[in-house]
């Protein structure tokens, strides 16, 4: 880009130096058609590296601006995946604090029902001993 626009300078500058004074002698007419030529083609030439020049120019703007808008989206996008980020952590937080309230209650309940468990058994345990054994019955008397 800097080379087009020196090149596009130089080509201006040589455009505009004025051309050598004539010479005092008689101009020759085909010194002044070759002249003319080659002032025709530096001009053409300038005319083209200037338009070069304004398009080189419109591209770096719009690139410039492409540029620009790439930056805001990573800029909004880099926002959402934050927030996106933050509020994963906070719901696997909350994950975590639910799945271990919920193993304790299962382990609450896990205890619970062993010390029944071992209540039944011990009542059990404790009401068969108390009991006599039932004696079978008496045989009927014989003589009557």
């Amino acid at each position: 880009m800097a080379r087009a626009r020196a090149q596009a300078l130089q080509a201006a500058q040589v455009a505009a130096e004025p051309l050598s004074p004539p010479s005092p002698a008689a101009p020759d007419e085909d010194q002044l058609r070759t002249e003319k030529e080659r002032a025709d083609k530096a001009e053409a030439k300038l005319a083209e590296v200037r338009k070069k020049a304004a398009e080189l120019e419109r591209d770096v703007k719009a690139a410039k601006g492409r540029l620009e808008t790439d930056r805001r989206v990573y800029m909004v996008q880099k926002g959402e995946l934050d927030i996106a980020k933050d509020r994963y952590l906070e719901l696997k937080r909350r994950h975590d604090a639910l799945r271990k309230e919920h193993e304790e209650l299962i382990d609450a309940v896990r205890q619970a029902a062993r010390e029944e468990r071992k209540a039944q058994e011990s009542a059990a345990a404790a009401a068969a001993p108390a009991a006599p054994p039932e004696a079978p019955p008496a045989p009927p008397p014989a003589g009557e």
